[in-house]
Formats: C-alpha cells, sequence, structure tokens
C-alpha cells in the first residue's frame, strides 16, 4: 500500500472528510499494492494514496466542500477518494467489479468500521469485466494502427500509453485466476494457456516505464501486440473456473 506517505497525511485527509460529512462519514480505507495496482504494475507512481470514502448520504454541497481541499490533497499525494453513499457499496459490486475486487484484496482501514468482511465480487462479474477490458483494448490498437497512418513515431506512443491499461487488465485476470501475487509467474502461465509470448507484453511494460519505445522497434512489434491481444480475448471469453 501507499505506507511510504506520511501518516500525518492520512490523518489529515480523514480529518477534511469528518469536516465534510461529520457523522455521515463511516469509513474511509486506504486500498491497494503500492498505490493503485495499475500504476504500480506499469511503472506508474507508487506513494499516491487512494482512497473510498463510504458516507451516510451524498449531495453537491458536500462536493463544493470537498473541493475547497482537493489543492491540498494533490500536493501531499492523495488522489481525489472514492466516494460511494452506504446504500450504494453493495449494488456496484457487479458494475464495477474489477475495481472493488482490488478495494476488497488490499485495503486497511483509516477510520470507522471495515465494511469489506462479507462482500464479494462474483468470478463470472470478473471475467465480463476483463473480457470487455481485453475486447476495448484490441478495438483500440487496430483503430491507433488506421487513425496514426502506420506511421512507426505514433505506434511507439500507443504502445507507451497502452502500458497502464494493459497492466489493469492483467491484474483482473490474475484476480480471476486466483494468483494475484507473482506477476512474471502468473504471466507466463497465462500467455501458454492464452496462446501468445509473455515477453511481448513484458516488452509493454518495459516500454510504459521507459517512456519510450523506438519507431523501428514499435514498426516490427505492432502487430504481434494485436494478435497477442486476439489471442487473450479468445482465452477470456472461453474461460471456465
Amino acid at each position: 500500500m501507499a505506507d511510504s506517505l506520511s501518516p500525518d497525511v492520512l490523518s489529515r485527509l480523514v480529518g477534511d472528510l469528518q469536516s465534510v460529512f461529520r457523522e455521515r462519514l463511516k469509513a474511509v480505507v486506504l486500498y491497494g499494492a503500492s498505490a493503485h495496482l495499475p500504476g504500480s504494475r506499469a511503472g506508474g507512481p507508487r506513494d499516491i494514496a487512494y482512497t473510498l470514502a463510504l458516507v451516510e448520504s451524498l449531495s453537491v454541497a458536500d462536493l463544493r466542500a470537498c473541493a475547497g481541499f482537493a489543492s491540498a490533497w494533490r500536493e501531499n499525494r492523495v488522489a481525489t477518494p472514492l466516494m460511494v453513499a452506504l446504500e450504494d457499496l453493495r449494488r456496484s459490486l457487479d458494475v464495477f467489479p474489477l475495481e472493488f475486487a482490488e478495494i476488497l484484496a488490499e485495503h486497511r482501514l483509516l477510520f470507522g468500521t471495515d465494511p469489506c468482511p462479507g462482500l464479494s465480487v462474483p468470478r463470472e462479474d470478473v471475467r465480463r469485466a476483463c473480457e470487455i477490458h481485453a475486447r476495448g483494448h484490441a478495438l483500440h490498437l487496430r483503430e491507433g494502427y488506421i487513425e496514426s497512418g502506420a506511421d512507426p513515431r505514433r505506434l511507439a506512443q500507443i504502445i507507451v500509453h497502452s502500458a497502464v491499461p494493459l497492466a489493469s487488465l492483467l491484474a483482473g485476470l490474475s484476480r480471476l485466476e486466483g494468483m494475484p501475487g507473482d506477476a512474471p509467474a502468473f504471466l507466463a502461465r497465462l500467455a501458454s494457456r492464452a496462446g501468445f509470448d509473455a515477453a511481448v507484453f513484458r516488452a509493454v511494460d518495459d516500454a510504459g516505464r521507459a517512456g519510450a519505445m523506438s519507431a523501428a522497434e514499435a514498426e516490427t512489434f505492432y502487430p504481434g501486440y494485436i494478435e497477442a491481444v486476439e489471442r487473450l480475448v479468445t482465452y477470456i471469453d472461453a474461460w471456465q473456473a
């Protein structure tokens, strides 16, 4: 988690939320492994606090009051909290299965009563969300190729920018298959089952961490990237527990 952040920063966040919601603030939880999991898997920021605030009710006036803290939160590397009304929590699990599966798996209570015990996200909801994500990723890569005019420099940019979404997809799949721990071992197993070369996705991760890929490499790499994602789509579509 974002434990490298000062405890005072997290305490101030809770205090800010209490000043807005008072007794309507029921819980605040810090979630994610090394901050937000998609970022941490693709070289994104690891020292940002991502939190969920559960409240009894939520109004525009509350949002306006929270807006007054937005600048200070940014300066302290605190992401704007996800704010969810208590009555909406269970109803949201099937709508945002990947996000809530991550919160349920990796969180720490900062204030109130932990809302996570007793909650779970059905695996079929996770599978469906992964399929939507994977199909969208494939569509983005195909569309990007056309819109780039097959310019190798623009293809390189697309690959770099796709690293975080790909990492998010792989994180969801690791939860689906019950292997949220060792990322390299999981990717090797997934590639073997789905029939693509794990080196393709590792190269995307490397490009995301470096923030660049050479135009020459991107030109030869891009078709294989599309094919690997297409094989992953086929695998997720037919996935069974």
